[in-house]
């Protein structure tokens, strides 16, 4: 996310703030429900990649089972689900207005998080509904047609998510391309298992931390940057 003035620094420049990687799959398939019609209550349970510890956790999994715990992961994501879908104005991030409940737990898996989310939504819908907001949703990213920006931010899918595969969701190639030129590789969220019953929305999402969470983010948010002219 990007604050503007008045968070511009006293010498010049904006502070930018790369979001937790492991919000990018539960908020990105959400933003046109919210806009929509508005959420009441989110429910996300995590399992995290190895990858989001760093390479000290990567290490220690090399040697045998390490802790599930994320001390202070599920209140880092509940405060950034309500900034990112939030209101920027002239005085900061309004944060949306919803409840929040979150659990996170790390398994042993090097690189991909998958969230589960359950919504309560502020007046029932139909599956139908759902899909005709969703699937033509396009951010920022896609109107510029940034480098890294993929061309669907989130990607609804019929299939189970395979992690080995949906990493690299948003390539233009096949197979397991090569993130350094291909920029758009793994910069797409995949969700599957959408349902949802009266005011109740489910789905599961999968995005590689090491990519759309981490590095390929700070590198998106860098190309809008440029391309709204911010940078002096």
């Amino acid at each position: 996310m990007l604050l503007r003035p008045p968070f511009r620094q006293p010498g010049g420049g904006f502070i930018a703030c790369s979001t937790n990687c492991t919000v990018v799959p539960a908020v990105l398939p959400l933003k046109p429900i919210w806009d929509m019609i508005g959420i009441r209550h989110i429910s996300v349970r995590t399992e995290q990649a190895l990858s989001g510890g760093g390479y000290p956790l990567l290490s220690a999994a090399d040697e045998g089972p390490v802790a599930s715990e994320i001390p202070g992961e599920a209140e880092t994501i509940a405060d950034e689900l309500s900034r990112l879908l939030g209101r920027v104005g002239p005085d900061g991030i309004g944060l949306a207005r919803f409840s929040t409940d979150v659990e996170c737990q790390r398994v042993m898996r090097r690189h991909g998080h998958h969230v589960e989310v359950e919504v309560t939504l502020s007046k029932a819908v139909d599956l139908e509904e759902l899909n005709d907001w969703m699937n033509p949703y396009r951010g920022r990213a896609q109107a510029l047609d940034l480098p890294s920006a993929p061309d669907l931010p989130f990607i609804l899918s019929d299939k189970p998510i395979d992690p080995e595969l949906d990493r690299w969701s948003g390539s233009e190639g096949k197979g397991s391309p090569n993130p350094a030129s291909d920029l758009r590789a793994g910069m797409s969220v995949v969700v599957s298992d959408l349902s949802v019953d009266g005011t109740v929305m489910r789905f599961n999402a999968f995005s590689d931390n090491t990519l759309r969470g981490a590095a390929g983010g700070c590198v998106l948010l860098a190309e809008l940057v440029m391309a709204e002219g911010l940078l002096d």
